[in-house]
């Protein structure tokens, strides 16, 4: 490769991250930072930023994608026989300088952990959105980390050699969107593995330094973000990208958010936007998101919990009524998706699927009382997920700990594509996908802001003053 740019990021985690699933010689999952995953981090946020200069135009997409971060060869020699450019290698290597070691423990106790964080319980939420690498272990009565992973504030460094040809500034977009919204690992996009850029050099100068106040992280956002679109761009993206807000559709969305003080009505599901079926009503409950923490000094474990936290009052419909933090009342504010879990489980064939396959698929339904389990996927032979649009991520500006949260609605399933639902393990139906303009994605948005304006479901977030990065509105 010809010398050309040399950049060189440092990079520190904030939450605990659960890259790589290899064994350990106890039979543990290892932990380990690769330049792989870091690399196709980088690619999914330069993709991100493409659609403000490409619009819909996947062939476009394809053709930079492929020139800056390689792809398999088409033919003899690795090259296009038209154009004559290189596809099988990258414009650019990259290494990691400096790394945490294999396998890192999580706690110096070793495995499996003690239910405990920097001397506090794992709480609910955390354990909500770290399901997976969190689990419930009967030795120790609650949720306990099973797989080892990087410690928070584990700092692992890379270097870049670029091509003089490439995408150099893409790239470094790319770098700073990874180290600001991004993560890697298991969960990331529920706040686990959640990293922060600390500074960025390229040829020698110092390009970015981490920021020191909420100010500093909101313009640094800012000013990576894309400004502008091609006039094609008024559709929904066909991938998961930055988009404008057009004729009345919403747009993606980026906010720095804290526990919100709305209570919803006490005994009504609330702000529910049709009548519940007879004796369906959910308990409701005075309880806030910030009524029902109990708040510790700052840090990523107190984020990451008011983050879960949040997400089970607003999407959960809880068992007897209550979510799985401290007995608090659960909102139940998707009862129909809850009154169509038993419709399914009954019996019937589904001609719709839940309004919550919006957070992404699958999506399981289970009762404790009849064992009835029901399940959305994606009916492709070749696909039964879809990662959910809503990306959730803990960053560290001076001694705060921001909980921000991004969403990027886009075409939800390629065309032609449906959801398929089963009984237990048996076939209940499929449904054919909505179009991008045509899909759902009002319940992604109401977690920000819905603050139970009608029609829009109870919010338990707030968005802190000065955090609104994106808005998703269409400009006025």
């Amino acid at each position: 490769m010809a010398r050309g740019t040399e950049i060189l990021a440092r990079f520190q985690t904030t939450t605990p991250m659960f890259p790589g699933e290899a064994g350990g010689s106890d039979g543990i999952m290892g932990a380990e930072i690769r330049p792989t995953a870091i690399k196709a981090a980088l690619r999914f946020w330069w993709r991100s930023l493409a659609y403000a200069r490409l619009g819909n135009d996947t062939a476009a997409l394809k053709r930079e994608e492929d020139a800056l971060f390689g792809a398999p060869a088409d033919d003899e020699g690795g090259r296009q026989r038209r154009g004559g450019t290189a596809r099988g290698q990258a414009a650019f290597m990259l290494r990691l300088t400096s790394a945490p070691a294999a396998e890192t423990d999580l706690f110096p106790q070793g495995l499996p952990a003690p239910a405990e964080i920097d001397g506090a319980a794992i709480p609910g939420g955390v354990a909500y959105l770290g399901y997976g690498p969190i689990l419930y272990s009967r030795d120790l009565g609650g949720p306990a980390f099973h797989r080892r992973g990087i410690k928070p504030g584990t700092i692992f460094s890379v270097a870049l050699r670029c091509r003089a040809d490439s995408d150099v500034d893409g790239l470094i977009a790319a770098l700073k969107l990874f180290g600001l919204l991004g993560g890697m690992g298991a969960r990331s996009r529920r706040g686990f593995g959640s990293v922060a850029l600390l500074d960025l050099v390229r040829d020698g100068e110092v390009i970015f330094n981490q920021p020191e106040t909420l100010r500093d992280y909101v313009q640094q956002l800012k000013a990576v973000l894309p400004g502008t679109y091609v006039a094609s761009a008024g559709a929904r993206p066909d991938w998961s990208a930055f988009a404008p807000g057009r004729d009345g559709m919403r747009g993606s969305v980026c906010a720095i958010v804290a526990a919100g003080k709305a209570v919803p009505l006490a005994g009504q599901a609330p702000t529910a936007r049709r009548p519940q079926r007879q004796g369906q009503r959910g308990s409701g409950g005075p309880v806030s998101l910030q009524a029902a923490l109990e708040f510790m000094p700052p840090s990523w474990l107190q984020t990451l919990n008011m983050l879960g936290v949040g997400m089970m009052l607003y999407r959960s419909s809880g068992r007897n009524g209550k979510i799985a933090y401290r007995d608090k009342p659960a909102w139940r504010q998707f009862h129909e998706d809850h009154d169509w879990f038993y419709e399914i489980a009954g019996g019937r064939r589904a001609e719709r699927v839940p309004e919550r396959v919006a957070f992404g698929v699958p999506l399981p339904f289970y009762s404790s009382t009849t064992r009835g389990k029901v399940t959305v996927g994606a009916a492709a032979a070749t696909r039964d997920r879809r990662a959910s649009p809503v990306l959730m991520h803990v960053h560290r500006v001076g001694q705060d700990y921001l909980g921000v949260v991004t969403i990027l609605p886009g075409r939800y399933l390629p065309d032609g594509d449906s959801f398929g639902v089963k009984r237990g393990e048996q076939p209940a139906g499929t449904v054919t996908a909505l179009p991008p303009e045509g899909f759902d994605f009002d319940p992604l948005f109401d977690l920000i802001d819905g603050h139970g304006r009608p029609p829009h479901r109870q919010s338990p977030f707030r968005v802190v003053d000065g955090g609104w990065i994106l808005t998703g509105r269409p400009a006025s």
